[in-house]
């Protein structure tokens, strides 16, 4: 199977409304967004996903973090992003079985197929994502401005 690349806009706005919040601000804020628009995908996987172990559900997630195995072939593998954040199970090996399946086992591609499912529902509501993530960042910044303003007349 081949994959075409996929082309978005309008995504120039965000990127200029990031650049006028601070580095990490701006980091986290598409962090937040990136968890908030894959985890229906993640519900998707653990209403679908079967239970070789009783174990696999309770691991699936949505996170900036990998296990170091899996950091490790990340890094191999692609090239370094600024923001990512992945949508799996944690190290339980009974994901690749469930997954891919095994001599005793026939795949069930359950998150491969909440992924094909859901991908483009995540990319369309990503830009919304952010746009509310930042907003809040601005409206955090402008509590904190108001109380070292206060401070400093206090002071």
């Amino acid at each position: 199977m081949s994959s075409s690349p996929v082309k978005v806009e309008g995504f120039e706005d965000l990127d200029r409304a990031l650049a006028d919040l601070p580095k990490a601000t701006a980091r986290n804020v598409m962090r937040r967004a990136a968890i908030e628009v894959l985890e229906p995908i993640a519900e998707d996987y653990r209403a679908n996903v079967k239970e070789l172990t009783g174990e696999l559900k309770s691991t699936i997630g949505v996170s900036t973090r990998l296990t170091p195995r899996q950091a490790a072939l990340n890094r191999k593998n692609a090239t370094r992003s600024y923001v990512e954040a992945h949508v799996g199970a944690g190290p339980d090996p009974a994901a690749h079985l469930e997954e891919f399946g095994s001599v005793n086992n026939a795949p069930n591609p359950a998150l491969r197929n909440a992924w094909d499912r859901g991908w483009r529902r995540a990319l369309d509501a990503l830009a919304t994502a952010i746009w509310a993530q930042i907003e809040r960042a601005m409206e955090r910044a402008r509590r904190k401005a108001e109380r070292e303003a206060a401070k400093m007349r206090r002071g």
